[in-house]
């Protein structure tokens, strides 16, 4: 569509045990029972859409920039034992889009792909905003709240990122345009729901911003793999063979969550694609 620009925000990078991106990636054999294992290191990312009828849209935004203390009190400190979360001061997200020419209040409409901790995460900028989130994921971890009160044991989802005074709306339960050359598209697995956003761009043709969807090359394949963090290993499987097909289809280009090597060849604000 003409007139659309899509900005890729860095918002930080995470780290672990590569095994948690790419299951089984480093695995023991008979000839080598310990082997050793890999540290990862996995960008979080957020994108800028603006659009000629609807105006800025974020899709995803991000990690709070408390997630980088693990003292805090933000983010359960266990979690961030595991994958450690950091940004510098020019990726926290207000900075990145500076960088596009916005200002955070110009944002009112938000898109999250799920509503985990690195996706949802500095909603707290964007005070009376539209934020449209999948209702399966949003309604799971409301019953998680409410049947455990111990945060450490919510994982990746973070309470304090539901309290941000926006204004929540579930998503469509079925795929849909949400704007001309905008199309949300479901693809749950990697929890009990995600969406992507398939956006036709002029010169660039075809994009899916898949998200966790399929976080990286090495998990699209094919053939297939799965991370450590799946909810249901069958929708995953589904969600990128649907992906796949789109992609095929169209000739379009994935555009992949945490994958470092990827991500550094990509456009970045204040750069975009049309």
């Amino acid at each position: 569509m003409k007139d659309v620009k899509l900005y890729v925000l860095d918002n930080g990078w995470m780290e672990g045990d590569q095994n948690h991106m790419t299951a089984m990636a480093v695995m023991g054999t008979i000839h080598n029972r310990h082997p050793r294992k890999k540290w990862g290191r996995w960008p979080v990312s957020c994108y800028l859409i603006e659009h000629p009828t609807v105006g800025k849209i974020l899709f995803d935004v991000g990690c709070n920039p408390k997630t980088a203390d693990i003292n805090s009190g933000y983010h359960p400190t266990g979690h961030l034992e595991i994958i450690p979360y950091y940004c510098r001061k020019d990726q926290m997200l207000e900075h990145q889009l500076k960088r596009t020419g916005t200002k955070k209040e110009e944002i009112k409409t938000i898109i999250c792909s799920h509503t985990h901790y690195d996706h949802m995460g500095n909603l707290r900028l964007f005070p009376g905003a539209d934020v449209y989130v999948p209702r399966a994921d949003y309604e799971y971890a409301q019953r998680m709240f409410a049947a455990e009160k111990d945060p450490e044991k919510h994982i990746s989802y973070v309470k304090k990122d539901f309290e941000a005074e926006v204004n929540w709306h579930m998503l469509p339960d079925a795929d849909f345009t949400f704007a001309e050359g905008i199309d949300v598209i479901h693809v749950p697995g990697h929890c009990p729901d995600c969406v992507a956003l398939v956006l036709e761009l002029e010169r660039e043709g075809t994009v899916i911003l898949a998200q966790d969807a399929v976080s990286s090359r090495f998990v699209f394949g094919p053939p297939a793999r799965q991370t450590t963090y799946v909810y249901d290993t069958l929708s995953w499987y589904r969600s990128i063979e649907k992906v796949r097909e789109i992609a095929e289809r169209t000739g379009g280009r994935v555009f992949f969550s945490h994958d470092w090597k990827f991500f550094e060849g990509l456009k970045k604000a204040p750069n975009y694609y049309e």
